[in-house]
C-alpha cells in the first residue's frame, strides 16, 4: 500500500486540466470565478512543490488555502466542473475521504464519468489512503460509502473492495457482515480462478481464515492448472501459453504455501506439498534463537573465520556475530569499531594477504573497507585502500577474485539502479578494481575491458572459471530487462560472451525486441559432475509479463566439446516458476557427492525452495519434509558452522535472518581448507579436485556470490556411503597444480600452496 508521500507524488504534475474553463455551469460573475480559480490553481502548484521537496507542513498549508479558494468559487457556481475537480482531488489530498467520496459522487451528477482521467487519479488517491488507515472499522466504512456511493465502478474495483471488506469484517469479528458481503463477492457461477486467488489473498493480507484461504487457493491453483491452451499453429507460442498458464498456477500455490504454514496445515495428505514430496536424505532444525540470532534483520548474509579460531563467522548488515562454539553466535560489531550503519551488502575478504580476514561492507554511496588489525579490532582503511568512491548508485554487488593471476584478491563492484526514481531505469557503470600489492586498488574497469559494457542495474554477480582455462570468469545479472554479461578472461582483459555462449538472457519479440529479464543473482557449480561449472540465474517474473521477462534460468555448461555453450534446462529440470526469486544457491547439503539447490524468493508470502538432486540435471522439492522452509527470504550462507561434516545455513530476510542446522546422519565427506603462499592467503579462485572411489567432484572457492551473499571459503564434499581414501587436487589461482593422492576422509584437510 501506498504511503501519504507516495500517495502525494501520484498528483504531482497533474493540473487537473481537462476540463476547460468554458465547461463550467451558470455563474453570476465570471471574472470573479476565474480569478478565484487561477489563484487556487497557483495555490495547488505551489503545494505539489512543497509537497516534492519534502516540506508536508508548507505543502498542507498551501492545499488548504486553494481549497479554500475553490469552495468560494462553489458558492457562486455549485457546478463549477473545474472546481468540483479540485475540491475532490484537495480532500483525498488531506485525507479526508468521505468529503472527497462525496466530491467524486457530485462531479458524477454532473455527468463527469468516472473513467475521466482526472477522476481515476482522485478515486486511487482515495482508496490507497482509506487502505492504510490503521482504524479498521474506519476503513470498512469508508470503503463501504465509497462502493455504495459512486456508480460504475469497474467490476474488479468492486471485487478488490468487497475482498477487503470480507478481511475487515472477519478481523473485527463481524461474521454476519462479512457472510453478507462473501455472498455478493461470489455471485459469479462457476467461481473464476481470479476470485478465489483474490479472496485467499486478502484473507492472508488481515491474517484471517488461512485455512479457508488454503483451500480456496487449492481451487484457483487446480483452475489455472486445468486451463485448455487453444492450438494456434505456432507451437512456440502454444508452448509460451502453457508456460505462462502453469506459471499463473504457481504463483496461486506460491500463496498457498504460506496459508498452509499459516494455518498450521503440516501434514499429508490435507498439505498437498508434503503429500508429494519424497523423504529427503537430510533435515533441518530452526536453531535461529537458540543461536542468539533472533530478530537481525538483514537481507543478504556473509560468512568467513574472522579471527581464525576455527569457527565461521557471520556478518549480516554490517553487523558481526561471532562463532563462538559451533551452537551459539555473540555480536562484537562494536567491540571490533565496525560500523554498521545503512550497510547493505558486506564481503570478507583478505585483501592485504596477512592471513586475516578483512571486511568490506556497502552502503550507498560509498563502500567501507575494514582492516583486521589481528588484536580483535577493525580499522577504517577504505581511504588508504584507494576506494573511497561516491558510486553512483547503490552498490549491491561485492564480489571478489584474482582475476589476473598475481596473487592477490581484485573487487568487483556492481552498482544498482539510479536512486532517482524517475531515472530508475538507467544504468551505472559497474567497477573492478585491481589490488596493486600495497595494501592499494587501483580501478582496471577500463584498462580490463570492463567499462566496454556500458551502464547497467546490477544486482549480482559471481566468479568462476567455467571453461576451464584457468583464468576466472565473471558473470554478471542485471535487472530492469537488461541483458545479463558473461566476462570471460582473456589474461586480464575481459570480453562479453554471454550472448554468444547462450547465457546473456531471452529477447522477446516485436517492441520487446531489446527486453530480456530482472535478473537478480547468480551463482556457478557442477550440477552433474562433469568437470565443468554450471550456471543458475534467478529473475522477478511477473507472470504477466512473461511473454519478453525472463524467468529463472538453469544454464548447463556444454563443455569443451560444445564451445562451451550452455543450454538452459529449468523447464525440464523439475525445478518449479518462482515470481519473485532472489537467489539460486548450490551445495551438497544431503552429502551424497551432488549439488542440490536452494532458491530463495522474496516478500511475505513466497516460499524458500530446496531441491534434491536426482542426476541427470533433475531435482525434487523436499522443502517441507526437510524443515527448511522461510518465506520472504533474499540471501544464503552455506557453512558448516558446528565443523560436524555436514553443511548448514543461514538465510537472510529482512523480517529477520533465520539460522538451519543440518541433521544429516551418518555419512563420508570431506573438507579442504587452503592457503596460499605464492596465491591470495585463502586461496580464492582455485580448482579442488576430489576423486573418490568412481566419483569425481569439483568445487571453486569463491568470495561472494548471488547478490552480495557469501558461503564458507572452506570446500565441501559429500561421499555419500564411501568409505576409502579421496584424491585430492589443488589448482591454484596461478594454474598450478599440486596432489594429495591418499587423503583420509570424514575431516577437513588444510593445504598449504607448495
Amino acid at each position: 500500500m501506498l504511503r501519504y508521500s507516495r500517495m502525494c507524488a501520484v498528483v504531482a504534475g497533474l493540473w487537473l486540466g481537462g476540463l476547460e474553463a468554458g465547461e463550467t455551469g451558470a455563474f453570476q460573475n465570471e471574472n470573479v470565478i476565474g480569478d478565484l480559480i487561477r489563484v487556487g490553481r497557483g495555490l495547488f502548484s505551489e503545494g505539489e512543490r512543497e509537497m516534492a521537496l519534502g516540506r508536508r507542513e508548507a505543502a498542507m498549508g498551501r492545499f488548504e488555502a486553494a481549497l479554500g479558494k475553490f469552495q468560494e468559487t462553489l458558492k457562486l457556481d455549485s457546478e463549477n466542473k473545474i472546481a468540483n475537480q479540485y475540491v475532490a482531488r484537495i480532500e483525498a489530498i488531506l485525507a479526508r475521504y468521505k468529503s472527497a467520496i462525496d466530491a467524486l459522487r457530485k462531479l458524477q451528477k454532473l455527468r463527469v464519468p468516472l473513467s475521466n482521467e482526472d477522476m481515476q487519479t482522485t478515486l486511487r488517491l482515495v482508496t490507497a489512503g482509506v487502505l492504510q488507515l490503521k482504524d479498521l472499522k474506519e476503513r470498512g466504512d469508508l470503503l463501504l460509502h465509497l462502493r455504495e456511493t459512486l456508480l460504475g465502478l469497474p467490476v474488479e474495483e468492486e471485487r478488490q473492495i468487497d475482498a477487503h471488506l470480507m478481511g475487515i469484517y472477519a478481523k473485527l469479528g463481524e461474521q454476519h457482515l462479512h457472510d453478507i458481503v462473501k455472498e455478493r463477492f461470489f455471485a459469479i457461477k462457476p467461481v473464476p480462478a481470479e476470485v478465489h486467488f483474490l479472496a485467499a489473498k486478502t484473507y492472508l493480507l488481515y491474517d484471517v481464515n488461512h485455512a479457508q484461504a488454503a483451500s480456496y487457493l487449492e481451487q484457483a491453483a487446480d483452475s489455472q492448472r486445468a486451463v485448455q491452451i487453444r492450438p494456434s499453429g505456432n507451437p512456440e507460442r502454444d508452448a509460451l501459453n502453457a508456460r505462462i498458464r502453469d506459471a499463473g498456477a504457481t504463483v496461486a500455490e506460491d500463496f498457498l504455501a504460506y496459508a498452509y504454514h499459516a494455518a498450521k496445515i503440516l501434514d499429508a495428505p490435507k498439505n498437498r506439498f508434503v503429500a508429494a514430496e519424497q523423504n529427503p536424505k537430510t533435515t533441518f532444525a530452526d536453531v535461529t534463537e537458540a543461536a542468539g540470532l533472533k530478530d537481525v534483520a538483514s537481507p543478504r548474509v556473509a560468512v568467513g573465520d574472522f579471527d581464525g579460531d576455527g569457527f565461521d563467522d557471520l556478518c549480516a548488515g554490517g553487523r558481526v556475530f561471532k562463532n563462538l562454539d559451533g551452537k551459539r553466535f555473540k555480536e562484537v560489531t562494536k567491540e571490533l569499531g565496525v560500523e554498521s550503519k545503512g550497510v547493505i551488502a558486506a564481503l570478507w575478504l583478505d585483501f592485504d594477504n596477512d592471513g586475516r580476514l578483512d571486511l568490506a561492507c556497502a552502503a550507498f554511496p560509498k563502500v567501507r573497507l575494514w582492516r583486521n588489525r589481528g588484536d580483535g579490532t577493525f580499522a577504517d582503511a577504505t581511504a588508504d585502500a584507494g576506494l573511497d568512491y561516491a558510486f553512483p548508485g547503490p552498490p549491491e554487488c561485492l564480489a571478489a577474485c584474482d582475476y589476473d593471476g598475481d596473487g592477490r584478491l581484485d573487487l568487483f563492484i556492481g552498482c544498482f539502479e539510479h536512486p532517482d526514481p524517475k531515472l530508475a531505469s538507467i544504468g551505472q557503470p559497474a567497477f573492478l578494481f585491481r589490488n596493486t600489492g600495497r595494501g592499494r586498488f587501483e580501478d582496471a574497469t577500463q584498462a580490463s575491458g570492463i567499462s566496454a559494457g556500458g551502464n547497467y542495474c546490477t544486482r549480482g554477480a559471481a566468479w568462476g572459471d567455467f571453461n576451464n582455462d584457468g583464468r576466472p570468469d565473471l558473470y554478471v545479472a542485471n535487472y530492469r530487462l537488461q541483458p545479463n554479461q558473461l566476462w570471460v578472461n582473456r589474461g586480464g582483459r575481459f570480453t562479453d560472451d554471454a550472448a554468444a555462449l547462450g547465457v546473456r538472457g531471452t529477447p522477446g519479440t516485436g517492441q520487446y525486441a531489446v527486453a530480456f529479464g530482472h535478473s537478480v543473482a547468480a551463482a556457478w557449480g557442477d550440477l552433474d559432475n562433469d568437470g565443468d561449472l554450471d550456471l543458475g540465474v534467478t529473475n522477478v517474473a511477473s507472470t504477466r509479463f512473461l511473454e519478453f521477462s525472463d524467468p529463472l534460468a538453469l544454464y548447463i555448461n556444454g563443455g569443451k566439446k560444445d564451445n562451451w555453450h550452455f543450454q538452459d534446462a529449468l523447464w525440464t529440470s523439475g525445478i518449479r516458476f518462482q515470481e519473485m526469486a532472489a537467489e539460486m544457491g548450490f551445495c551438497d547439503v544431503d552429502n551424497d557427492g551432488d549439488l542440490d539447490v536452494l532458491l530463495t524468493a522474496m516478500f511475505k508470502e513466497r516460499p524458500t525452495a530446496l531441491y534434491q538432486n536426482v542426476g541427470s540435471n533433475k531435482f525434487q522439492p523436499v522443502t517441507w519434509r526437510s524443515g527448511l522452509r522461510v518465506f520472504n527470504a533474499w540471501g544464503q550462507a552455506w557453512f558448516d558452522k558446528d565443523n560436524d561434516g555436514d553443511m548448514d545455513v543461514a538465510v537472510g530476510s529482512a523480517e529477520g535472518l533465520r539460522l538451519f542446522e543440518n541433521k544429516m546422519g551418518e555419512s563420508s565427506w570431506l573438507r579442504v581448507q587452503l592457503a596460499g603462499k605464492r596465491s591470495n592467503a585463502l586461496g580464492i579462485g582455485a580448482r579442488v579436485s576430489v576423486a573418490a572411489g568412481a566419483l569425481t567432484q569439483i568445487r571453486e572457492t569463491t568470495c561472494g556470490s548471488g547478490t552480495s551473499s557469501q558461503s564458507s571459503a572452506v570446500a565441501h564434499f559429500g561421499l555419500g556411503s564411501y568409505k576409502g581414501t579421496a584424491e585430492i587436487t589443488v589448482r591454484w589461482p596461478d594454474g598450478r597444480e599440486q596432489r594429495l593422492p591418499a587423503s583420509p576422509i570424514n575431516k577437513l584437510v588444510k593445504i598449504e600452496e607448495q
